[in-house]
């Protein structure tokens, strides 16, 4: 964009050395001006498009989380899970991180919000793959 004022610079002082080719090289400026303008615009309508779309994802995130430590089950703030942690889920509950379930009664994930997929996503205990992307058994 810098590059693109300079230029349109450059043409008003042409504009003003060159009497001959005056109308040219004002109209090149005008022009140039009008590209940098839609092409700041364009950036900007881009920018507040994909801080919307991440402001809507962190409304997505878990507010807090049940974890099972030294026995106990406390309440906690996802920021805090380590790992090793044991999320207890519960029905409605969102998905704090990247877990891996060890246990599960009937218990689907519904990830069309991130992935754009229809059905919920049956979890499974057993993993099909030591790589996390391909493990059937994490959320």
């Amino acid at each position: 964009m810098l590059l693109l004022i300079v230029a349109g610079i450059l043409c008003h002082i042409a504009y003003g050395l060159d009497p001959e080719h005056a109308v040219i090289n004002n109209a090149l400026a005008i022009v140039l001006y009008g590209i940098t303008l839609a092409n700041c615009t364009a950036a900007y309508l881009q920018e507040r498009q994909a801080s919307n779309v991440m402001n809507s994802i962190a409304g997505m995130l878990a507010t807090e989380c049940t974890v099972v430590r030294d026995g106990q089950e406390q309440r906690i703030d996802p920021t805090d899970l380590v790992v090793g942690d044991v999320v207890r889920m519960g029905l409605g509950d969102r998905v704090p991180a990247d877990i891996r379930v060890i246990h599960n009664v009937n218990c689907k994930v519904e990830c069309s919000s991130l992935t754009g997929e229809a059905l919920a996503i049956p979890c499974q205990v057993d993993r099909a793959s030591d790589l996390v992307m391909e493990a059937k058994n994490v959320v």
